[in-house]
């Protein structure tokens, strides 16, 4: 990844204490990753929050920082330690939860439906790249924006965008389901 992790939509006067981050709907896949995924591109892209940066394009008076890559290259809501000791070598010793024995750690193994992402693991220097040209600089964006909404404002409310599944929502098929849940 050699261009900048993320798109940043400032608002020359700002309005509002508030920040909107699209940290899952990025769809730019580096080359390498596509090669050496055993996925098609439809199947990596099942794991993106696809079009949801799209409701936040028009914003005005408030900063939109949205990721470039996807979710399946780097999850930019995990820490950055989370890595998964099952897809890369040398991970051992670092923290660990069930979503990372799931595959959903920080440099994800699997999509949605428990997909592997890949055949074998990666090298950890690979994983620290990804972190490094990936969600470090994300992350310092985002604390940049907040701490200026928070210094000019007095406080910051962060709008972190995502799409959910409706089945991931109690209610049954004869309840409506909300469409917007915040």
């Amino acid at each position: 990844m050699q261009q900048q992790a993320y798109i940043l939509n400032s608002a020359p006067a700002p309005r509002s204490c508030a920040v909107f981050s699209s940290p899952h709907s990025g769809a730019e896949y580096p080359l390498a990753f596509l090669h050496d995924s055993c996925l098609t591109p439809l199947q990596l892209r099942s794991s993106e929050d696809a079009y949801v940066d799209q409701f936040i394009d028009d914003i005005h008076g408030a900063p939109v920082l949205k990721a470039r890559f996807p979710r399946a290259y780097v999850d930019l809501n995990r820490a950055a330690d989370e890595l998964d000791p099952a897809i890369i070598q040398n991970a051992g010793g670092y923290l660990t939860n069930p979503r990372i024995a799931a595959g959903l750690g920080v440099i994800p193994r699997v999509v949605s439906n428990g997909r592997a992402i890949q055949l074998g693991k990666m090298k950890l220097a690979e994983a620290e790249a990804r972190l490094e040209h990936g969600y470090y600089p994300y992350h310092a964006a985002l604390r940049g924006l907040i701490q200026t909404q928070r210094q000019r404002f007095g406080a910051c409310y962060l709008f972190d965008i995502h799409s959910m599944p409706r089945a991931a929502l109690p209610g049954g098929l004869q309840n409506r389901r909300p469409d917007i849940v915040l």
